[in-house]
């Protein structure tokens, strides 16, 4: 991977590169980032992001083949990977040879004012901080598992696709069966109704236990937030039912948890706090 006019640093999350000048960069490469040995300078060439009429223009290479997902207040999410961007991996024979998952590849809006427009390293560090304050919380109706992310910019962040349907979409697909109606339309964008309905009566997720581990997150979700979940920076969660997925149970029994697209609010400076090891 080759980077110009840039400082490299080793992380505890991975590998940072910062371009220095008047309009400083910043990029993080995952330790699970690096694993997948993918060329991310040309990742980020091939994203556009421009602003027209107050309106965030997204536009892709020719390389990138993607999936819209849906646009959220802060961004817009698509779906990439595997075999149409083969053209990303690094050229090595070893990189060649490795299987790469689908991702999730969210691009921030610009049209948003400053003080509301959260980047890629805010929501990275706020979902980190979320996850690992509900981790060590005992006696939960729920576990969380954490989120594969891959690399993290300003403008944009790519994670693992979740392969699992929302909270939302459970809990109304769910609802509605109780009702004896199904939706008249689709749910969602990744899965169909029918597949996300198959996914929680293979997993045995009765609406009742869902709804009962759903105010649980909720409740511990907002008592974290009073203490911006053990950490001295500003953290506003945002753990709605679009942004929580449902993974399935556990051996015990428990409702598994992942959450996104945590923090609505810009952390400053939280690129070069992580930079140089001070977000921690």
């Amino acid at each position: 991977m080759v980077f110009k006019r840039v400082k490299r640093q080793l992380t505890p999350f991975g590998q940072m590169f910062h371009r220095r000048g008047p309009v400083g960069s910043n990029l993080l490469v995952t330790k699970n980032g690096m694993r997948l040995r993918l060329d991310f300078p040309r990742i980020l060439k091939a994203v556009r992001v421009s602003v027209k009429g107050g309106k965030d223009i997204v536009t892709f290479s020719g390389d990138v083949h993607p999936k819209p997902l849906g646009e959220g207040v802060h961004g817009m999410a698509y779906r990439l990977f595997p075999a149409q961007e083969a053209k990303f991996v690094e050229r090595s024979s070893e990189a060649q040879l490795l299987q790469r998952p689908s991702v999730v590849l969210k691009v921030y809006r610009e049209s948003l004012a400053k003080k509301e427009r959260p980047d890629g390293f805010t929501q990275f560090f706020a979902n980190s901080m979320v996850y690992n304050y509900l981790k060590n919380l005992p006696s939960k109706m729920f576990e969380v598992r954490s989120l594969k992310t891959y690399f993290v910019s300003e403008k944009m962040l790519v994670r693992r696709f979740i392969n699992a349907p929302t909270l939302g979409e459970s809990l109304s697909i769910l609802q509605a069966r109780s009702k004896g109606r199904m939706p008249d339309s689709e749910l969602g964008t990744a899965f169909t109704n029918k597949q996300i309905l198959d996914f929680l009566e293979k997993n045995r997720i009765s609406l009742k236990k869902l709804v009962a581990a759903d105010d649980e997150l909720i409740r511990l979700v907002e008592q974290g937030q009073k203490t911006n979940f053990g950490t001295k920076f500003p953290i506003e969660h945002d753990a709605n039912v679009g942004n929580v997925y449902v993974l399935g149970k556990t051996l015990t029994g428990k409702i598994l948890f992942t959450l996104a697209d945590q923090g609505k609010n810009p952390v400053k400076g939280i690129a070069d706090k992580l930079r140089k090891g001070k977000a921690f």
